[in-house]
């Protein structure tokens, strides 16, 4: 089924228009060919930076545009947005078919209605294609004075982002009750849905997930019911756009129809897979855990068919946390701080695993082993304090590590309370220190050992925070639950030598 209008953001991987750069001809020529088989009409936001090529490039592609002008608090910019948009619509008007000055800018508090009102009187007395402002159904419905200063109007629907998140399954009749009740306030006026769609990666809000399967069943229902109710829209969006990471997280660059490199993702398709990598991911399991394996058999493994069960089972775990850590690593960060401070994290935990199966491989054998020795917060934070450089055991090493990961935890937990919107769920992250410290706890006795009020409070901050994240999403967001329980489970080993003093 054809798209009638999709955003058109022509910016690759590793490109963003807060670089300041001119997007050369060829590489927008190349998205438009890209897209001839999705849609033949894109709606562009800024007519700047090399995109006021678009409406040349577009006619030879046989695709219409709805010519957009970023405009916002700064009037010098705001003028030569607009002078570039009129110059592109009156020099391409069997092209261009519609203008749009200004995208959200009353959601942002950018501009004042007035004074959004005077660019569209001007832009309307200069073109002669109908004039329209986009923006947020509410802010349509706050500011209905608007409507005497367009030809049309423009409004987003966004089941995912609204304030009360709408889950997959009852978004489309969300999206027709909104729809109506627009065109109820503007009666006799034509209503052009501006932005609809849905992320396929990406943290949930309560019951709304995203996903590759339900950007699917979304778009798929809606086109649908817009054949069906006979209404225009443009989908968001063409392509995904991973700069939008660093203002709305995964699910900010998760959007597209087609992924960063141009290719389908399947979103049109009734058989949409919610991982096409999963074989990647599959084998990159099996071959940590092998790996793990082979090292345990090598350093003496243990001596029982039992012992060797739960060896390769933890291995297959730990790869498991490991391979679903790095995949949302590269979903998910767009920045070389976000790279980097990620990476290190991965790699923190690598080495916090290989640790926790040696020590399993030793529990087996009945040998002792350096990790096995608790070692209690107060003491550690005592060593850490002391001028570098330090020159620590096994044991307190292996203490010093459970105590940054305690931090990382607890600051991320913290985060997702007072920040949550944008932030994702990095259960994977911290599924292998939560898993097998409790482990060690529950395996190894001298793990048990007293500790003192810090063990205590520590504990108490992961079941505050565990219980707060959950009350705050409520109980349909599944990734909250999830990671909730991983908190629980990272609160364990220091209850437990709370409870020993």
């Amino acid at each position: 089924m054809p798209v009638a209008c999709v955003s058109f953001a022509p910016y690759g991987a590793g490109q963003s228009p807060f670089q300041r750069l001119d997007l050369p001809p060829e590489q927008i020529d190349a998205d438009l060919a890209a897209l001839r088989a999705v849609s033949r009409c894109v709606r562009t936001y800024s007519s700047r930076s090399g995109l006021e090529a678009t409406a040349a490039l577009a006619g030879r592609h046989g695709i219409a545009v709805a010519l957009g002008a970023w405009i916002g608090s700064n009037d010098k910019d705001n003028r030569l947005e607009i002078e570039a948009l009129i110059a592109a619509a009156n020099a391409h008007p069997e092209t261009v078919t519609r203008v749009i000055v200004g995208n959200e800018v009353l959601l942002r508090v950018e501009l004042r209605a007035d004074q959004l009102a005077n660019y569209l009187d001007e832009v309307r007395a200069r073109v002669k294609q109908p004039v329209t402002y986009a923006d947020v159904w509410e802010f349509w419905l706050r500011n209905p004075q608007l409507a005497d200063h367009v030809d049309f109007i423009t409004v987003h629907i966004l089941p995912f982002w609204e304030d009360e998140p709408v889950a997959v399954d009852v978004a489309i009749e969300h999206v027709l009750a909104t729809y109506r009740q627009v065109r109820a306030a503007f009666a006799g006026r034509e209503i052009f849905i501006g932005e609809t769609g849905w992320p396929s990666a990406g943290r949930a809000r309560e019951g709304a997930r995203p996903g590759r399967i339900e950007q699917g069943r979304y778009v798929r229902e809606f086109l649908a019911a817009a054949s069906r109710e006979g209404f225009d829209y443009s989908l968001i969006e063409a392509f995904d756009q991973r700069w939008k990471r660093q203002l709305e997280g995964t699910v900010g660059g998760a959007w597209g129809l087609l992924d960063a490199w141009r290719r389908p993702k399947g979103t049109l398709l009734p058989d949409v897979v919610g991982n096409p990598s999963w074989r990647w991911h599959a084998g990159l399991t099996a071959a940590l855990a092998l790996l793990a394996t082979l090292v345990a058999w090598r350093r003496g493994g243990p001596p029982t068919a039992g012992g060797w069960f739960w060896q390769a089972g933890a291995a297959t775990a730990v790869a498991l946390a490991l391979t679903l850590q790095a995949r949302h690593v590269a979903e998910s960060f767009h920045t070389p701080l976000g790279w980097l401070a990620n990476l290190a994290g991965l790699a923190a935990m690598a080495l916090l695993a290989a640790a926790l199966l040696d020590l399993l491989r030793a529990r087996f054998r009945g040998e002792a082993h350096p990790a096995a020795s608790a070692v209690p917060v107060a003491e550690t934070l005592a060593w850490l304090t002391r001028p570098p450089p330090w020159r620590l055991s096994a044991a307190q090493g292996f203490a010093a590590l459970h105590v940054a990961i305690d931090g990382a935890a607890l600051t991320t937990a913290a985060g997702l309370l007072s920040d949550p919107r944008y932030r994702d769920f990095p259960t994977a992250l911290f599924l292998v220190p939560a898993f097998g410290l409790a482990l060690r706890t529950l395996f190894v006795r001298e793990a048990s050992a007293a500790g003192g009020r810090e063990e205590g409070l520590l504990a108490l901050l992961y079941l505050g925070l565990a219980l707060a994240i959950v009350l705050n999403e409520g109980p349909l967001n599944r990734q909250s639950a999830g990671f909730a329980l991983v908190l629980l489970l990272m609160a364990l080993p220091r209850a437990r030598a709370a409870r020993a003093t």
